[in-house]
């Protein structure tokens, strides 16, 4: 009896991982077509992407690859399906759930930007960067942040001539 509980033990232990192996191999097959591509143009792809990774982070909540996925989540909501607030609460969700994370302070970063350029809440925006600052001040993106901050509000046409005069 022991025996046979053992073997269905190990049964279970390998069908869930066959199964998670599926989900995974399914999403690096929809990445490898994402890549040479532009994403706005492969819309089903980029849709059916963010269904596989989204069942995939429900499914195994204790994955290592949770962090990556939410940053990429967040990225493919933002810019490829033009759904800001969704791509907002997954980098939210990254520096808030995974402050360790080698990728956190650029959570927090594109958090500003998704303010700034997609919502256009420049104070919260401003909140947002100015954190970014004070956490992180020697990162490669604060000249960036520096710059987001003293060109708030300031209409893209504007610093196209600011940029050409100076030039």
């Amino acid at each position: 009896m022991k025996h046979i509980f053992g073997v269905l033990l190990m049964c279970l232990a390998f069908a869930c991982q066959s199964d998670q192996k599926i989900h995974l191999d399914k999403i690096n097959d929809l990445q490898l077509q994402l890549v040479n591509a532009d994403p706005k143009k492969n819309l089903e792809v980029t849709q059916e992407l963010v269904s596989e990774m989204e069942n995939y982070i429900k499914k195994y909540t204790d994955s290592t690859t949770m962090p990556d996925y939410y940053m990429q989540l967040g990225d493919l909501y933002t810019h490829s399906l033009q759904l800001p607030v969704k791509g907002l609460y997954f980098f939210q969700k990254v520096y808030n759930d995974f402050p360790n994370y080698e990728k956190a302070e650029i959570a927090l970063f594109y958090q500003g930007f998704v303010l700034e350029n997609y919502l256009g809440q420049q104070e919260q925006a401003k909140t947002v960067y100015e954190s970014f600052l004070y956490k992180y001040p020697q990162h490669e993106l604060s000249e960036t942040v520096k710059l987001s901050i003293q060109n708030l509000g300031i209409p893209i046409e504007e610093l196209v001539k600011q940029f050409e005069e100076k030039n």
